[in-house]
């Protein structure tokens, strides 16, 4: 994608090429994402339905039916996602040169922002289904939709993107913590005024 950029960057009107180009590659890793995501939700499902009776190697069973039979809801599904993400970063490329007011450009990318976090969602979940049952990704999406609409999934939604902020914060504390722990029992072994290893 690099060189073909490079030289679409050359050429004079190339914005339309660069948002292929993007779209291309967003596509990409969506798509591995959903395969991924399709193949340990096949891996899990077979460990914890059939538990007693796990047939052998049910990752490459699950990788297989992800690639083959599922493979078209993953990437129908991917190409949802990538043309979102598109949208939103060719938003904020064109919010800095519109003229409009901060407030539009805000409102839009909040709106825009709002719709991938849903998506996202929903992919998720519409990604399992695909992976459990062998659903198409319209079925799967529609059974989704229907799981968030009428089984309190907005709570679910809400509790989810909590539990990842709390998670966040914990992971960031406990990193800190780990480095002044570390620090400090660098001075105490070292001293202050010894020099460190990159001096040496």
């Amino acid at each position: 994608w690099s060189a073909a950029l490079a030289a679409t960057a050359q050429l004079p009107r190339q914005a339309a090429a660069s948002s292929l180009l993007l779209l291309s590659f967003f596509w990409t890793l969506q798509t591995i994402k959903a395969v991924v995501h399709a193949t340990v939700a096949g891996t899990v499902a077979s460990w914890y339905f059939l538990s007693p009776h796990v047939p052998p190697s049910p990752t490459k069973r699950a990788l297989r039916r992800a690639v083959t039979t599922s493979f078209g809801s993953l990437c129908l599904g991917a190409l949802l996602a990538s043309s979102l993400q598109t949208t939103r970063v060719l938003s904020r490329v064109a919010s800095r040169h519109a003229p409009c007011g901060a407030g539009v450009r805000s409102g839009c990318l909040c709106v825009l922002g709002f719709v991938d976090v849903l998506l996202r969602f929903c992919n998720e979940y519409a990604y399992t289904q695909v992976a459990l049952y062998g659903k198409t990704f319209t079925r799967a999406s529609r059974d989704t939709w229907t799981l968030l609409v009428h089984h309190s999934g907005v709570e679910a939604l809400l509790q989810r993107d909590l539990v990842a902020s709390a998670l966040s914060l914990g992971c960031a504390a406990g990193g800190l913590a780990c480095a002044a722990l570390c620090g400090m029992w660098g001075r105490a072994a070292f001293g202050a005024g010894s020099a460190l290893w990159w001096q040496a």
